[in-house]
């Protein structure tokens, strides 16, 4: 796999924990310079679902506000036909019983049909959204923030 063609679909909870959790902006600059390149240049990218998510707070944050910025051109559609009806499918299968864990939000099944649909591997954080790759509901992967910056051969010493 080159790192630099291979595109990665952020899920809300991964850029969540990474602002708030493991490596806010004001401790981990460096981290955050690295990633806003790799959304600005669309190897990173997000849905605007997940962007209406990061929005869902206020005061906005200043870092969610520049991530917000950033993706907002590269950011898939979920209201495209070919992603509502994989979206359609999906939900058909998030049901007690079905092939898809239940836990499954609406933002998290798009996530999934755009990762799916575009076989872009997945960074997130949601047990269920992994286990839904796991399975091969979709065609892609699911991989954790930390496994991300591995693949992209980051460290920071």
């Amino acid at each position: 796999m080159r790192k630099d063609t291979v595109t990665y679909l952020f899920d809300a909870n991964a850029l969540i924990d990474a602002g708030e959790r493991f490596y806010p902006d004001d401790v981990f600059p460096c981290v955050w310079l690295k990633l806003n390149e790799e959304l600005g240049i669309a190897r990173a990218v997000t849905i605007a679902a997940v962007l209406r998510e990061l929005r869902d707070i206020d005061p906005l944050p200043a870092w969610r506000d520049r991530i917000i910025t950033i993706c907002t051109p590269h950011a898939y559609d979920e209201t495209e036909v070919e992603v509502q009806t994989e979206y359609a499918r999906l939900a058909r299968e998030a049901v007690p019983g079905g092939a898809l864990p239940s836990g499954l939000s609406d933002v998290d099944l798009f996530v999934l049909a755009v990762g799916g649909l575009r076989a872009l591997p997945i960074v997130t954080r949601d047990r269920e959204i992994r286990l839904s790759c796991d399975r091969g509901i979709v065609a892609t992967r699911a991989i954790d923030p930390l496994a991300f910056l591995r693949e992209r051969g980051w460290s920071f010493a």
